[in-house]
């Protein structure tokens, strides 16, 4: 009995890899000060808390959106944010329009637009497939 419920668990796992490896599945785990976003072969993590503005500690791609790891997000449309939770609930205000988020990174400062098609994915993210 043992055997077969292990051989089903062993068919399970290798039926679900190839799956959940090609990227059409969705995740998001967000706190006051972090944000994971996952869906399709996108990636954005964010965390705030120890320093001024919102760390961008990892997207894939290389940009997305415009935003880099490495980034920190100062302000968006000029206004300060310096939690993660802060900046989902000003997003969720300006739907549906074009955002400005005000970034910086080692090099310098700069400006970038963000349709509210794209910034929508991680304020109100849909159910997992």
């Amino acid at each position: 009995m043992r055997l077969i419920a292990v051989a089903a668990t062993l068919a399970l796992l290798t039926c679900a890899t190839p799956v959940m490896s090609s990227g059409w599945f969705n995740y998001q785990k967000n706190t006051k000060d972090l944000l994971d976003w996952h869906e399709s072969n996108h990636k954005l993590s964010l965390r705030s808390g120890k320093s001024d503005g919102i760390q961008v500690t990892q997207t894939t791609p290389t940009s997305l959106w415009g935003l880099r790891e490495g980034d920190t997000i100062l302000a968006i449309d000029n206004q300060r944010v310096d939690h993660v939770d802060d900046m989902l609930k000003l997003l969720l205000a300006k739907k549906p329009a074009i955002v400005t988020m005000h970034v910086r990174n080692q090099q310098s400062e700069r400006s970038i637009q963000v349709a509210s098609t794209d910034y929508m994915q991680i304020v109100l993210p849909s159910s997992p497939q």
